[in-house]
């Protein structure tokens, strides 16, 4: 009777360190999930107000290598939340948590798309950011669909 006492104790106890040891891995992993999201939206909403200082020639020149740092920071940060975060796995917190960041995400991923539609429809701002232009998300679909002006 005695050994199984102890039995159950071990167990138990085994079990405790088990779970103080995963669960705060799963915390951090939700911050670390949220704090990319955060940082992905902070990177998007730099990139929608540098565009929106494109003006003419001379600003989108001198918002160029900005834009292009942003947005391979973006890329980057967009890579990291891929691999970290599973919507499909994820704790009812951690999903409603990351909701509202996505959702402060779409905002600003929709704002610079209104300013990159804006850009498209000047073929000599969409000439004068060179390349970065072609990094940008809305930029490839505009491409495909034919929605871009001709030079």
């Amino acid at each position: 009777m005695s050994s199984c006492k102890t039995s159950r104790r071990l167990l138990c106890r085994v079990l405790l360190v088990c779970l103080a040891a995963f669960v705060p891995a799963c915390g951090r992993r939700q911050a670390n999930n949220e704090n990319l999201q955060k940082q992905w939206n902070a990177k998007c909403k730099e990139a929608a107000d540098l565009l929106a200082g494109v003006t003419d020639v001379g600003s989108a020149k001198v918002a160029q290598p900005n834009l292009k740092a942003v947005l391979q920071e973006i890329d980057k940060i967009n890579n990291q939340l891929e691999k970290s975060y599973d919507p499909e796995n994820v704790s009812p917190n951690e999903a409603r948590d990351m909701m509202k960041e996505l959702a402060n995400g779409v905002s600003e991923m929709q704002r610079l798309n209104d300013e990159t539609l804006r850009i498209s429809k000047k073929a000599e701002l969409v000439a004068a950011l060179g390349d970065v232009w072609k990094m940008l998300p809305m930029a490839l679909m505009l491409d495909a669909s034919g929605g871009m002006p001709k030079s």
